[in-house]
Order: C-alpha cells, then sequence, then structure tokens
C-alpha cells in the first residue's frame, strides 16, 4: 500500500538515507539545505557496519538517533544481502520513532545528481558475471524535479546496454557502476552521440542522490508503508516495470 498523508508545511527537521544496494555502503543525513554523507566500500559487511556509520554521518552534524523525523532507503536494484541489511535497517529506526519511510528506486538515484532539463540520464548498476542493470530517466517536469523513468530497468551484458545507449537520441548522461574497460566496450556503439560520462571519482552513486529524492517526497507527504516496502533484487530488476523513485 502507498501512502499519501497531507504536506508537510516548511522544513519538517531531519532525513537520514540509507543505500546498501551494493558493495559500497552510503548513508546520508539533509534537512533540505544542509547535507552530509559518508560512502565508502564496506564489502559483505554492511550488516555490522551499517549502524555506525549512521551514528558517525549523525555526529558529524551534531545529532542523534532521536533528532531524526524520516528515513529513506534505496530499495535497488541490488545484491540480496545488502538490501536486507538496508531495508531492515530503515524499517526498524521507522517503526521504532514513529517516522515516515520512503523508498528510494536505486536507478533514481544514481542519476539524480546529474538530473538537467533536456539530457536523458542513464543509471547503472552491476549485476555480476559482466552484467548490468540500468534504466533511462527524464527529468520530471514542476516544482520539485526528480526522475522519472523512460521505460523498465534492462538487465544485460555491456554489449547490450551500448546497442540500447546508440538507439536513443539527443544529448545522453551516463552514470553508475560503470568501469572505464566497460566504457571503452560502449565506444564505438556511441561515437558521434552526444554521451558525456562522468570521470569516474564523479560517476559512482552517492547517498545523497537518495536523500534528496526521499527529502521531495517526504516534503510533499508521500511516504510507503513499512510493512509491504520491499526490495528490488538483481536477479528481478529487469521483470520490474515499476522501483519507486
Amino acid at each position: 500500500m502507498h501512502i499519501v498523508n497531507v504536506p508537510v508545511e516548511n522544513a519538517p527537521g531531519w532525513l537520514l538515507a540509507i543505500d546498501t544496494s551494493s558493495e559500497l555502503l552510503g548513508v546520508a543525513v539533509t534537512n533540505g539545505t544542509a547535507t552530509a554523507e559518508l560512502v565508502w566500500p564496506a564489502g559483505r559487511h554492511q550488516t555490522t557496519v551499517l549502524l555506525p556509520a549512521i551514528e558517525s554521518v549523525l555526529r558529524r552534524m551534531g545529532l542523534v538517533i532521536a533528532d531524526l523525523s524520516a528515513v529513506a532507503v534505496a530499495v535497488g536494484p541490488g545484491t540480496f544481502n545488502g538490501l536486507r541489511a538496508g531495508l531492515g535497517t530503515a524499517k526498524g529506526l521507522a517503526l521504532g520513532g514513529g517516522l515516515p519511510l520512503i523508498g528510494v528506486g536505486t536507478l533514481a538515484a544514481t542519476v539524480m545528481p546529474v538530473l538537467v532539463p533536456g539530457r536523458l540520464a542513464i543509471g547503472v548498476v552491476a549485476a555480476g558475471r559482466g552484467r548490468v542493470v540500468s534504466a533511462v530517466h527524464a527529468m520530471s517536469g514542476g516544482a520539485g524535479a526528480r526522475p522519472v523513468e523512460v521505460g523498465p530497468p534492462a538487465n544485460g551484458s555491456i554489449e547490450d546496454l551500448a546497442r540500447r545507449l546508440a538507439d536513443l537520441t539527443g544529448p545522453l548522461t551516463l552514470v553508475g557502476e560503470i568501469d572505464d574497460a566497460q566504457l571503452a566496450v560502449i565506444a564505438p556503439a556511441v561515437a558521434g552521440t552526444d554521451l558525456w560520462v562522468p570521470p569516474a571519482p564523479a560517476r559512482g552513486r552517492r547517498p545523497g542522490g537518495v536523500a534528496a529524492i526521499g527529502y521531495q517526497r517526504w516534503v510533499a507527504g508521500d511516504s510507503d508503508d513499512p510493512d509491504t516496502l520491499d526490495a528490488v533484487y538483481l536477479h528481478g530488476a529487469a521483470r520490474s516495470a515499476t522501483v519507486p523513485g
């Protein structure tokens, strides 16, 4: 069940964002103006390091868990163990504190920082064994613009992604979990197109994307039911027509 409440007046407080979609763990906190984020390779240890990471980023802002007013969490596509750790922690904080919970699609969070009008943004999540999950996004119109999927996610090889990019028209931005060797495979297919790929340090997903989308939905009074909010795992990503944005 999707819950839509009355819009919140003014800045309602601090929102915590959690992203454990992959082995790169990210935590952010924002009040809509100031944002602090922490991101690093946690490997398969998200379960043991997530709560200390949350406390660390809160401490840097002079906050404690009791100061939070909402929680946003990336819901995939992502790894099974990673998403379970993040979603379980987010639900626990939301239910324990009586806080709104907002699920954010991982691919939407990936492209959020690079969204501009008139330019499609393609987010990529590594799916293992040389495969990637990708989705094409455009910027929504009106106030509080955020990513809108242009078609469902696709799960395929790098060559499949190259063909997908070649079929798109207009200016494009490619971001996410894609390395220089994979870009070299894509390059011939997109030669002559208006494709921008940020340098590696700026290419990866950051928890600030989850925070930004989550905050927009929260101040609009839009949240999810903790009992029914679920993850989208990598093996099922291509079959999922809708992922929370």
